[in-house]
């Protein structure tokens, strides 16, 4: 017999779009925009238990600069020269605070010199004319762990939410233990709180798999860290090619790459995968439901859909035509109770939601919710900058992230010279184009590689940008 399925919210909920990113977000919280500061830490923290937050695939950092119009604070790493200035004439960027003096040489970064908040509060400390600059501020990090906190402190402030309360809403195993309880779905799963579990808690997991009817020995299933980012700490299992032994010795490597302290545990989920589940006839669209969690309630801001490769984002896409915001309008639904209960039990700030819409036997929307991410999402920008260009432009608009890498060029003005013809430059470019969120640096502090956030007014138009990024790329490619 299949499972029992919970049925999606019948509330209906508050839809509210973010031109404005950090502001609108911060008057939702009940904040004034100017008292609030944002931030895309290089690194969350070693003390949370994460290391770098996109390991190896560039400095998200710069993308908070994406979501500072109407009057929030954000808080980077010096930029490209240039590169704010393209910002504020074309995407009504405004209050930006560079944390440091100048532009990292290299895509290795360490923790906590390269933090944006810990670089912020060493330059406060060390210039009196900005020691009471922060005075106040409610600080809205990306993931406010103790030692994050302690910067804080330093910048005279305050944390929106504590960095254990952080920890706790950025828990996988809280959200899937408490699904039942709470009336929202999962897919089966258990939860190993020490290495010691791992192996027992393995053998569970298929005995679910075989009590739905399903070959424990062939099912695929999925193993995550409770709160690791980026795709650190998540993996496939498949039992024709691993075993428990393997489960270990990954789970070590990951816990050591983490710096987690030798004899501490991070929980693991192990779940089964949602294509191998008999109520499930095909998986269709892995996407993202973001929200502001307020004291007044939960305003759902928006959802992308995410393109994800062995469990890491690679980035996100809008809905684009009427079937795809169909399957946003039912994956809403699915994940609004997740937001209401963390509302409910004090959670306060932005988070999305990761959930993967399926289709049963009998053609009915199904929605699996994975996570609860409690911090500004990866696809934040891409969403916060569609809405600003819809405003601005007049007419609805779709988009997507788009990434490269290329022979390195010397700055960002040879970036402009070479994306010209397709960076997005207001009605000047028809209201479409690549907006770079993130420059990626080599060794020597050139720019080797792009993240994009492409828009324009329908897919077609969308695929036109796309293709002429593409040719770019691959006549410098070619180059080399």
């Amino acid at each position: 017999m299949p499972r029992k399925l919970y049925d999606k919210t019948t509330e209906t909920p508050v839809i509210q779009k973010i031109p404005d990113g950090c502001s609108d977000i911060a008057k939702a919280l009940g904040l004034k925009p100017e008292d609030t500061v944002w931030d895309y830490n290089v690194v969350y923290s070693s003390e949370s238990g994460m290391k770098l937050t996109d390991p190896g695939g560039g400095i998200i950092h710069q993308a908070i600069t994406t979501l500072a119009r109407g009057g929030a604070n954000a808080v980077t790493l010096k930029l490209q020269d240039g590169f704010l200035d393209y910002q504020k004439e074309y995407l009504g960027v405004g209050n930006v605070v560079e944390a440091t003096d100048k532009w990292h040489a290299s895509n290795v970064f360490n923790y906590p010199q390269d933090s944006a908040l810990h670089s912020l509060a060493d330059k406060v400390t060390a210039n009196e004319n900005l020691r009471d600059a922060f005075n106040g501020k409610v600080f809205c990090s990306l993931m406010p762990a103790s030692d994050v906190q302690r910067d804080i402190v330093a910048l005279q402030g305050r944390a929106l939410i504590s960095g254990d309360d952080a920890i706790f809403f950025n828990s996988k195993a809280r959200v899937v233990e408490e699904a039942a309880a709470s009336k929202y779905n999962v897919a089966p799963f258990v939860v190993a709180r020490s290495e010691k579990e791992l192996a027992g808690k393995l053998r569970q997991l298929k005995k679910k798999a075989e009590r739905l009817g399903l070959d424990p020995e062939k099912t695929k299933y999925w193993i995550k860290f409770d709160h690791l980012a980026s795709g650190m700490g998540i993996r496939t299992f498949d039992p024709a090619t691993s075993n428990s032994k393997d489960i270990k010795s990954w789970a070590k490597q990951v816990m050591k790459d983490a710096d987690i302290p030798e004899g501490q545990f991070m929980p693991v989920v192990m779940d089964i995968d949602l294509g191998c589940l008999p109520e499930v006839k095909e998986v269709v669209v892995n996407m993202n439901v973001q929200a502001v969690v307020g004291p007044a309630g939960v305003t759902v801001t928006g959802v992308t859909f995410q393109n994800v490769v062995d469990g890491c984002y690679v980035g996100g896409r809008l809905p684009a035509n009427d079937e795809e915001k169909s399957h946003a309008a039912d994956g809403i639904g699915w994940a609004f109770p997740v937001l209401q209960t963390a509302q409910k039990e004090g959670y306060r700030g932005y988070a999305g939601i990761d959930l993967i819409l399926c289709r049963d036997h009998d053609g009915n929307a199904r929605g699996y919710v994975l996570e609860m991410n409690g911090r500004l999402n990866g696809s934040t920008s891409l969403l916060s900058m569609s809405h600003w260009v819809e405003r601005e432009s007049g007419h609805d608009v779709t988009g997507c992230n788009l990434s490269a890498t290329f022979p390195s060029l010397e700055n960002f003005e040879s970036f402009k010279n070479e994306f010209n013809s397709v960076m997005y430059k207001g009605a000047a470019s028809g209201h479409a184009g690549i907006v770079p969120i993130v420059l990626k640096p080599d060794a020597e502090g050139k720019i080797h590689g792009v993240k994009t956030i492409a828009v324009a007014a329908d897919a077609e138009a969308l695929a036109k940008v796309e293709k002429s990024f593409d040719a770019i790329v691959k006549k410098l490619n070619k180059g080399m």
